[in-house]
């Protein structure tokens, strides 16, 4: 339990981090450019590696990537729902993925 507060707090000081830099490249390129989705995928990716090399469990898995999404939420942007559509259904894919490998090794 305390591997999961200290990656969930890890997501939540990137995701306040990310909305200093963001206003920062909004106003430096003067047009509505997030850098939201970019930030969750490449947190959702280090969960996903986390969970692949079995550092953390499935429940752990999936509230960080929840608190990933709950990071993003807030400042999520119409035209990038399908953005992250895609990289949340690649991700279930790999979660899934995983799971079905490891049952098969239970079998074996």
């Amino acid at each position: 339990m305390n591997s999961l507060r200290g990656y969930l707090r890890f997501i939540i000081v990137r995701a306040s981090h990310s909305v200093s830099s963001e206003i920062r490249v909004r106003l430096g390129l003067n047009q509505a450019y997030t850098p939201g989705v970019e930030v969750y995928k490449s947190e959702t990716r280090e969960v996903l590696r986390r969970f692949i090399s079995h550092q953390i469990s499935f429940p752990t898995c999936v509230a960080a990537l929840d608190a990933a999404l709950a990071g993003l939420i807030p400042k999520l942007q119409p035209r990038q729902l399908d953005e992250l559509r895609a990289v949340m259904r690649a991700n279930n894919e790999k979660v899934m993925d995983e799971m079905a490998r490891r049952a098969r090794g239970k079998a074996n």
